[in-house]
């Protein structure tokens, strides 16, 4: 709450603009730079779960794919005995 009031207080006191043509580097940077840090650091921290997210689903895709396959290989080993018995 300090670090709003003093944001705040300087702004003020540099009336928010370079030389009283417009917005100045104080307002610049507070109201745009500082929020475009802040919101790129949230993507990045949301795109880094959801890629370990991916990671994990990979694993258990290829786990459960690994483990259809040996199915497969018990199922056609399984057919051909009985071809055979017959």
């Amino acid at each position: 709450m300090k670090l709003i009031v003093i944001i705040v207080l300087l702004t003020l006191l540099n009336s928010c603009s370079g030389n009283s043509g417009g917005a100045g580097y104080w307002f610049h940077f507070v109201f745009v730079i500082i929020p475009l840090v802040v919101i790129g650091t949230l993507i990045l921290r949301k795109a880094e779960s959801i890629s370990d997210s991916l990671f994990v689903i990979e694993g258990q895709i290829k786990k459960a794919l690994s483990k259809l396959e040996n199915l497969e290989e018990r199922l056609k080993k399984f057919e051909e005995k009985n071809d055979d018995t017959k």
